[in-house]
């Protein structure tokens, strides 16, 4: 049996014969390194201006989708139905407050100052199942007392006050109760 010969590892690796220049630099003298990181540079520059252009269809103020998504916010906890229904109830200031700092959590926006202090009011909607009830603020000057029959906004988003929103409101007392 023939005793196995070793290699040494210097041996095996190959050098270069001529050493890089002392004055080398990546910038001058690798042309499609610097290529690369001038496009790099250029896209993400590009990337990163992008939601801050605006195209000449989208000139205006912004819709109520681009407030949304600019202040994190979610319609779903203020976005009430519009129509008409039939008033059943009214919250005390308690109930109001609450309901109001819970609103402005889960919707992630506050309401429109204007409408802190107004009467909040429950509303049967018609069509709704027996037992429903929504919360729709009484706008003041507007008096209504359990019974009446009212036509109904939807709240949304507030495109005069950026991140706030108008709530739910009675738009009018109808003639008919």
């Amino acid at each position: 049996m023939k005793e196995r010969e070793f290699m040494p590892l210097s041996a095996s690796r190959q050098f270069p014969e001529v050493l890089p220049q002392e004055d080398f630099s990546l910038w001058r003298d690798a042309p499609a390194w610097r290529n690369l990181t001038l496009a790099a540079v250029g896209f993400t520059v590009a990337l990163a201006l992008l939601p801050f252009t605006k195209t000449a269809d989208r000139a205006g103020a912004p819709d109520q989708t681009e407030q949304i998504i600019a202040c994190h916010g979610n319609p779903a906890g203020f976005a009430g139905r519009s129509g008409s229904g039939r008033v059943v109830g009214f919250l005390t200031i308690e109930q109001a407050s609450r309901l109001l700092q819970n609103t402005q959590f889960t919707s992630r926006m506050a309401i429109n100052p204007d409408y802190l202090a107004n009467v909040r009011s429950l509303v049967h909607l018609d069509g709704d199942q027996d037992g429903s009830r929504s919360v729709y603020l009484v706008p003041s000057g507007l008096t209504v007392k359990m019974g009446d029959h009212v036509q109904l906004a939807g709240g949304h988003v507030d495109l005069g006050l950026p991140c706030h929103y108008i709530p739910n409101l009675i738009t009018k007392l109808d003639s008919q109760n």
